[in-house]
């Protein structure tokens, strides 16, 4: 896929291709992906979420709601859901064992925080644009934000969680109630 979609040749007037690739998905059978990216002469974005929290809950309900992606702002649509405490400290570990693995993979990355994109979208791709020495231009997305409702509202057991991670190292991930 990589060499006949990304790595083709292209028309003089594509500046740069990319793709998303999430840490999950070259797992297991597809780690060869890994090295196989490194060897190439690509730019890497790591874009990260501060709250890992924020990332299991959007994961989990597009997973419930088999909706990846919004192009609407129909902020009803989000239903409360209870997320298990072992999962959650499963994907906090897991999360983090990730982001310290590639946060030194690649030699030149660009480390990106989703918060600070969704913040100041046109300052970050700004940035984003001038990292990948493409033509700096106006970008827009037609993406919209699934996620809406505060933590406590948006978890139906947010109190037992918050409770249970309160002495942990996972215990940032409650101090704010709003979603982003």
């Amino acid at each position: 896929f990589l060499e006949s979609m990304v790595f083709k040749r292209m028309p003089a007037y594509v500046e740069a291709v990319g793709f998303k690739l999430f840490y999950h998905h070259a797992d297991e059978n597809w780690q060869c992906v890994w090295p196989y990216l490194k060897a190439q002469d690509v730019k890497v974005i790591h874009l990260k979420r501060r709250n890992y929290l924020k990332v299991f809950l959007s994961m989990s309900n597009a997973m419930r709601t088999r909706q990846f992606v919004s192009r609407n702002s129909d902020k009803s649509s989000q239903q409360p859901i209870t997320l298990d405490y072992n999962k959650c400290l499963d994907w906090f570990e897991m999360t983090r064992a990730w982001e310290t693995k590639f946060d030194t993979h690649f030699d030149d990355s660009l480390e990106i925080y989703y918060e600070d994109l969704a913040k100041d979208y046109t300052q970050n791709m700004r940035t984003i644009q001038e990292y990948l020495n493409v033509r700096v231009g106006e970008t827009h997305s037609p993406l919209r934000q699934q996620a809406r409702l505060p933590l406590n509202k948006a978890i139906t057991n947010y109190a037992e969680l918050k409770s249970r991670f309160a002495s942990s190292e996972w215990a940032e991930f409650f101090k704010c109630g709003k979603q982003a």
